[in-house]
């Protein structure tokens, strides 16, 4: 054999090289951080937490130095799952978790090894945002109490960071949102198996506590409903099950793309189910009907993307069908009246109405709003509490992501952050309806965009580690679009930078 076809035979052990160390170090990851919610569940104790929790950390300093792509693919598993893991910190009644501290790891490989801060063509908008929840913060007068969503804002600018460095194909957009519906399905898995282990998912909760919840399944009077660590797991939820039905629309998918699909939409149809939300899926219904509709109208024939209500209508009978299987009779009579009763509707409009006048009284309030996350940390507060009250009834949040902008950050904020969404939106929308049919990324970039904008509308937002989803969502809505716009001009499989 001649050199040069040594050399030749040698290119291909070379390239998978690095892919192989990659799947090891993300395969070590997950593992790590799926370790946590077993951990949870054997109800182990603090120790053992804070010796995983540096393992864990450990792991990432070793990661960041390796590759920051890999370290982007387990941000996921580490937002969504990490928080099981945290520390309270009872003086300050605030706490941190391993999150925090792998964000930190984040970004301290950016600054070392890109040394280059860009946060795409939007920029200037996203500095303006986060400025102006800086000054609402400031001008609070709740320094102390709303620190930690200032600490969660921040960290939103990191991981946008990340993926404007990092997401240079659409191959690496792609693993990234494979590894984002990865994470939720493991998190709805967790969430089935508590909710008939009769034990929920809550922090800082005693034994005596977590053990009182099986009296509640054995209940006919009280709705036993399946939680998660994180509030707003249901976005990642709801995005995920549209990323999974549009998994399974897709031409060139294969058998094995659509298997995966298909039990991960089952996983977490029956997580969002047992969880009784029922607006997220009107949520998810909602673009998905649009999207056939569109299609259908664009095109003058039926194509298969108009099975895709059909398939989601079955798909959820039959998650239906299993819950109904396994469900105490006592907790399903209890669950169907829940659901069928339009009264949760009627109280949250009624705190709307009492929002409204009260963001627009004060000149203060519609500049700067009542602080970052006030709706939520001063929650128990008299002057939130008074803005909650529906007569006998008390109402724990305002449940309208858009009411939550103008309340907590006020109307310039607001305005800068519904320009940036709607601009994500665009993007996608220009690209990706001409490409629907074949389900490319930048369909399912704007599904995950609509299914944000229809849940905002009855779900409330909050700074928490569940937003890094849609966050990266919408920067990778414009890291595609510049990659699409630049391929006439690159050759395939160019590296683009933003």
């Amino acid at each position: 054999m001649t050199g040069a076809a040594v050399a030749r035979s040698a290119i291909p052990v070379r390239a998978l090289k690095p892919e192989r160390v990659r799947v090891g170090w993300l395969t070590l990851g997950v593992l790590l951080h799926c370790g946590i919610l077993v951990a949870y569940s054997a109800k182990a104790n603090d120790e053992f937490f804070l010796a995983l929790s540096g393992l864990i950390i450990v792991y990432g300093v070793a990661l960041c130095a390796i590759s920051l792509y890999t370290f982007l693919l387990v941000i996921p598993f580490n937002a969504l799952m990490g928080i099981a893991a945290r520390y309270q910190f009872q003086e300050q009644g605030a706490a941190v978790n391993v999150s925090d501290a792998f964000v930190l790891i984040l970004l301290l490989g950016l600054v070392f090894r890109q040394r280059r801060f860009t946060l795409g063509a939007s920029t200037r908008l996203i500095l303006l945002a986060y400025l102006g929840m800086l000054l609402s913060w400031l001008v609070s007068g709740q320094l102390s109490e709303l620190i930690f969503s200032v600490l969660t804002i921040t960290q939103y600018l990191i991981v946008m960071w990340a993926v404007f460095t990092e997401v240079r194909s659409r191959e690496a957009a792609w693993n990234l949102l494979a590894a984002w519906c990865v994470a939720t399905t493991i998190c709805s898995a967790m969430v089935i198996r508590s909710y008939f282990a009769a034990d929920f998912l809550l922090l800082n909760m005693s034994a005596e506590y977590r053990l009182s919840y099986a009296e509640l399944l054995r209940s006919g009077h009280v709705l036993y409903r399946a939680t998660y660590f994180i509030a707003q797991f249901i976005f990642p939820l709801g995005m995920t099950i549209l990323c999974c039905l549009f998994a399974l629309m897709k031409k060139k998918g294969g058998a094995t793309l659509t298997f995966l699909a298909f039990a991960s939409l089952l996983i977490n149809l029956v997580a969002i189910v047992l969880m009784g939300n029922r607006t997220v899926l009107v949520s998810i219904l909602v673009p998905v009907v649009g999207f056939s509709f569109f299609q259908g109208l664009r095109t003058g024939r039926i194509s298969r993307l108009q099975a895709l209500p059909i398939a989601a209508l079955c798909i959820a009978l039959l998650a239906g069908t299993i819950i109904a299987a396994v469900m105490p009779e006592n907790q399903l009579n209890v669950y169907l009246d829940r659901t069928t009763d339009p009264e949760s509707l009627r109280l949250r409009a009624a705190v709307w109405s009492n929002v409204i006048p009260f963001v627009f009284s004060e000149p203060s309030l519609i500049l700067f709003g009542m602080g970052p996350d006030a709706s939520i940390r001063l929650s128990r507060t008299d002057k939130v509490m008074a803005l909650y009250a529906t007569g006998r009834t008390l109402e724990g949040a305002l449940d309208n992501s858009y009411l939550y902008l103008l309340f907590d950050y006020g109307v310039p904020v607001t305005i800068v952050l519904l320009v940036l969404g709607a601009r994500a939106i665009r993007l996608t929308w220009r690209s990706g309806m001409g490409s629907i049919e074949r389900m490319d990324l930048e369909a399912f970039l704007f599904g995950i965009l609509a299914v944000v904008a229809v849940m905002g509308l009855t779900q409330q937002y909050a700074a928490s580690k569940a937003g890094f989803y849609f966050i990266q969502a919408i920067a990778m809505a414009e890291c595609t679009h510049y990659l699409t716009s630049q391929s006439d001009r690159r050759a395939s499989g160019r590296t683009v930078r933003l």
